[in-house]
């Protein structure tokens, strides 16, 4: 990853970045884990530690460098006053699934 995908650009302002490797699930058969590692020495690491996080820009350059596998993440904390909501497998072919429909009409549009 050289860059954030636009939809977190708006993210960029906070230094809560880190990386992330990608490994075979032990527990999951197909699927894959997320443990997180320091943009500092790629190095498994607490997600939650204020000293394994950086910019967005250097983490996603340490991604780039770790290679395949790995790419970036970002750490939310109360301090940032975000949230998100994670809705697995809810845009495929070009389709939002009817329960993120259903949550996203929930809140106001903002232009």
């Amino acid at each position: 990853m050289t860059h954030l995908p636009p939809a977190l650009a708006a993210l960029a302002a906070y230094r809560q970045f880190l990386c992330y490797q990608l490994v075979p699930s032990t527990t999951r058969p197909g699927k894959t884990d997320k443990f997180p590692v320091s943009p500092h020495n790629g190095q498994r690491c607490s997600a939650l530690d204020p000293a394994n996080w950086t910019d967005a820009a250097s983490a996603c350059a340490a991604a780039a460098v770790m290679g395949d596998g790995y790419g970036v993440g970002f750490t939310f904390t109360e301090d940032t006053g975000l949230w998100f909501i994670d809705i697995d497998n809810c845009h495929a072919n070009g389709v939002w699934s009817p329960i993120a429909l259903k949550i996203l009409g929930m809140f106001p549009t903002r232009l």
